[in-house]
């Protein structure tokens, strides 16, 4: 294409500077390889590219284009519906349909739609009749009351309002709820976990002590029912902390049974205490029972350096809406002197953090040769179904497999020419839609570009980057054998944010982070004028703008005077 012949012609034998080409060959523990630009903790290769979620508004903007420019340029059928919202629709219906005859307590329209959608993310290549032999072992049946725990032996699933999830979610970019299962999980996460092994059907990653989490940030809302899990846990988050990767869990817990864990001192901030009248719910009822907390709860926000960094928090926006939820709740919240002295005097980080993953929208149209989060399917037997004649419909699948890396630089299937009569029109048509697949593919690119260059050039950590400088010169160094002073192993998760004042009245350490910035003076040297306010009043000294003044005289005066008299002495006795 014209324009970009480096991105073009990068990106053709998959060259692009990712991070997976980048840092191929590294092995330190910094997880160089993955995108730093978003939580999702996946490889950044060419796929993940074009699906990443810091560019998620131009992806969004780059679809529905691409979809009026295929209606403008009137390509044939484009107005079908594709083959995942029908049989989504139909699966949906069907499941309601085969419910109706059982008493199933925990089972709602869009609760089925939910489950529907997180069975076809997961299993796409299985036979989507399995799925309701899957949904039969989620059905509780057992004769225990709705509003109290099980007493038949299931573990009863307790969480918190979506409001204050909510709240988590935008002040500490969690991703992943840690404790839950595939009736009680929250819409606000596409990642979750669950001990039970018949909820991985539907997308559970596993039980939370057996996933690797690293480089995540989890909500983990733990009860009397996971003290049996508590050993578990403990060693588990105490592992994610301990990484050299972004890492934070976010504990919600009963304040006596916080006692019973031995979580690392130096990495733990009370965020809240919240003695009574704490609203908790019961996510796996269809109705989501809501009640009080009979005991004081702990918020406890385990995080590492790396974390605190990347992904930083707006300590104030946040102690706000934690005081607006609670006085809208009756609860009675309080927030740590120690943890809000901590924060204030630090000066706070204004980048944004890593971007969390949205829930993806489905693609619409028979088209989706240009969408890199479709995968190319079989779809003949579907067109044909939708009435679309033999020879189109095996033109359209064909299209449709197209590769989306080539299709998100302008490079077209041939096919696309054939599906019109007319062939001007066909060729017409190509080229349109080569030139606005082009540039607005390479504008997410330049997009990703410019954010990664700001994450290398302003967040990363130091010893994150690979090249710190000029290297030295080995023939002109004369010191040889020097011994290097090792940095002084801090673990203060405050240590990349400079410290403004001293609130916490904590001991310094030799690490520079614990020093408070010196305010730098104005002027380089003493400033004049700083000599005038110092100087006591003359009373004699007159300062005038007559350049004759005869308020004061110098030693040039008086011996001017002295020569000026003996003249007037010559000629008097002349």
């Amino acid at each position: 294409m014209m324009g970009k012949p480096g991105f073009t012609s990068s990106l053709l034998p998959r060259w692009l500077p990712t991070n997976r080409r980048n840092f191929y060959k590294d092995k330190s523990p910094f997880g160089r390889q993955k995108c730093h630009l978003c939580l999702t903790g996946k490889i950044e290769n060419i796929e993940h590219l074009w699906i990443c979620p810091a560019v998620e508004a131009e992806r969004t903007m780059f679809l529905n284009l691409i979809q009026e420019k295929l209606t403008e340029l009137k390509f044939p059928f484009a107005r079908k519906p594709n083959q995942e919202e029908r049989l989504f629709n139909s699966l949906v219906r069907k499941t309601l349909e085969g419910l109706k005859g059982k008493k199933a307590k925990n089972i709602s329209t869009e609760r089925v739609k939910r489950l529907v959608r997180d069975f076809w993310d997961t299993n796409e290549d299985a036979k989507l009749s399995s799925f309701t032999s899957k949904l039969s072992t989620l059905i509780h049946t057992c004769p225990c009351l709705e509003g109290v725990n099980h007493s038949c032996g299931q573990k009863s699933i307790i969480g918190l309002q979506n409001e204050l999830i909510g709240m988590f979610c935008q002040y500490l970019a969690l991703t992943v709820e840690a404790n839950t299962s595939s009736l009680g999980r929250s819409i606000l996460f596409n990642e979750w976990c669950s001990p039970n092994e018949s909820d991985m059907a539907f997308g559970s990653l596993g039980a939370f002590w057996n996933v690797d989490l690293t480089g995540k940030n989890c909500l983990l809302v733990c009860t009397r029912n996971d003290s049996v899990d508590l050993k578990n846990i403990n060693e588990k988050i105490q592992l994610l902390v301990d990484s050299k990767q972004p890492t934070r869990v976010l504990l919600v817990i009963p304040s006596e049974l916080l006692q019973e864990m031995a979580l690392p001192p130096r990495k733990i901030l009370s965020i809240a205490e919240i003695s009574t009248n704490f609203p908790l719910t019961r996510p796996e009822e269809v109705e989501g029972t809501s009640f009080n907390a009979s005991e004081a709860y702990s918020v406890i926000l385990v995080i590492n350096q790396e974390s605190m960094l990347i992904d930083p928090i707006q300590w104030e926006g946040f102690k706000k809406a934690r005081l607006t939820w609670a006085e809208n709740n009756g609860s009675d919240l309080s927030i740590p002197e120690l943890t809000d002295n901590l924060f204030n005097e630090r000066i706070p980080l204004h980048h944004s953090p890593r971007a969390r993953q949205m829930i993806p929208s489905s693609p619409s149209g028979v088209y989706h040769f240009f969408d890199p989060r479709a995968k190319p399917k079989f779809e003949t037997n579907y067109l044909i179904s939708c009435g679309i004649p033999i020879e189109e419909a095996k033109l359209i699948n064909k299209i449709n497999s197209h590769d989306r890396n080539l299709s998100m630089i302008g490079i077209l299937p041939n096919q696309i020419r054939k599906l019109f009569q007319d062939r001007d029109q066909g060729e017409k048509a190509f080229e349109e839609l080569s030139k606005e697949l082009f540039w607005k593919g390479y504008n997410i690119w330049n997009k990703r570009k410019r954010l990664t260059s700001k994450f290398w050039t302003e967040i990363a950590p130091p010893e994150w980057r690979v090249y710190n400088g000029k290297k030295e010169n080995k023939k002109s160094n004369k010191v040889k054998n020097k011994i290097e002073k090792k940095p002084y192993p801090c673990q203060n998760i405050f240590h990349f944010l400079k410290r403004h004042s001293d609130l916490s009245q904590k001991l310094p350490t030799p690490c520079p982070c614990s020093n408070i910035l010196k305010r730098k003076r104005k002027y380089k040297s003493i400033d004049m004028r700083d000599f005038i306010t110092i100087v006591p009043h003359n009373p004699t000294i007159v300062f005038t703008d007559d350049i004759n003044t005869v308020a004061y005289t110098t030693r040039e005066d008086l011996v001017r005077g002295a020569h000026d008299r003996g003249k007037k002495a010559d000629s008097i006795t002349n």
